[in-house]
């Protein structure tokens, strides 16, 4: 089993996601339009990091997010971004709750 860390971009156009292994060596690259609500983007994320997951025998150990803003960073939210109109998206809830793994904000 290969330990893996998950890196999210999440941008009012696109939303880009990475697999890496322990060593920051990238493994694997994922780039999808950034859907258009909360709600959408709320599922996005997780079907993202699950297909990087689903190439191998993987770990996965933490999920790094960087987004639009702004953020609220101890809560680990987007809070209603000015060029995407998507209102709160609980970002740490959301890929914390699917993954069980620390997810960094």
């Amino acid at each position: 089993m290969r330990e893996v860390v998950v890196g999210i971009d999440l941008g009012a156009t696109w939303v880009r996601a990475a697999l890496a292994d322990a060593g920051g060596r990238i493994l694997l690259r994922r780039a999808e339009r950034t859907e258009g609500d909360g709600r959408s983007i709320g599922e996005q994320l997780p079907r993202m990091v699950r297909g990087l997951l689903s190439e191998g025998d993987l770990v996965l150990k933490a999920i790094g997010v960087g987004s639009i803003g702004p953020l609220d960073l101890r809560r680990g939210r987007v809070i209603n971004p000015p060029n995407l109109p998507v209102g709160e998206i609980p970002l740490l809830d959301i890929l914390q709750a699917e993954f069980d793994v620390p997810v960094y904000v």
